[in-house]
């Protein structure tokens, strides 16, 4: 019998084990659950309310402060409900295109220590999507830093992520402040 609890995770691994003499099988597959209203890429509400620190409001950043399970869920779907462009169908664009952006900057920005939207490229990734243009130095002298710059023309924006260690650990030159939505 399955504890329905664990369903709220929406990611599950099931594993089936075959043992036969002194043979040995093992089959481990993902499946996830849809749960309306949330995105496909949302698998732990948890860790995706986390990953919108950089949309949150400081109001309600404190809302959410302490929460977890139902209430914390409840807190997540309202944020992403007030803001559903198309709240008469069934999917959540706005929602969608966040958490593709996030899914996307996991995969391509990951450092072995940070996951891909904690880093600098993947905030700006995940606020304004890929850059429109993408320049990069080739530096091989020891004074000057490896260099990025991602422009965004349509939105008259530029920013310049600086390797200051040689790690590929890149940091905006100038911080961003976030905007408040």
């Amino acid at each position: 019998k399955l504890d329905k609890s664990i369903l709220s995770t929406m990611g599950l691994e099931i594993g089936i084990k075959l043992i036969q003499s002194k043979k040995e099988s093992e089959v481990i597959k993902k499946i996830s659950i849809y749960k309306p209203g949330l995105s496909g890429f949302v698998n732990n509400v948890e860790n995706s309310f986390q990953q919108m620190r950089y949309i949150l409001t400081n109001n309600e950043r404190k809302e959410a402060k302490g929460k977890k399970g139902k209430a914390l869920e409840k807190i997540f779907l309202d944020f992403w409900n007030k803001r559903d462009p198309t709240p008469e169908t069934n999917i959540n664009e706005l929602m969608e295109e966040y958490y593709i952006r996030v899914n996307y900057v996991n995969e391509y920005f990951n450092m072995s220590w940070k996951e891909g939207w904690e880093t600098d490229f993947g905030m700006i990734y995940i606020l304004f999507g890929p850059p429109d243009e993408i320049q990069r130095s080739n530096s091989t002298s020891t004074n000057t830093s490896i260099y990025q710059a991602w422009y965004y023309n349509r939105l008259n924006k530029q920013f310049v992520f600086r390797d200051q260690n040689g790690f590929g650990d890149f940091k905006l030159d100038k911080p961003f402040i976030g905007p408040n939505f």
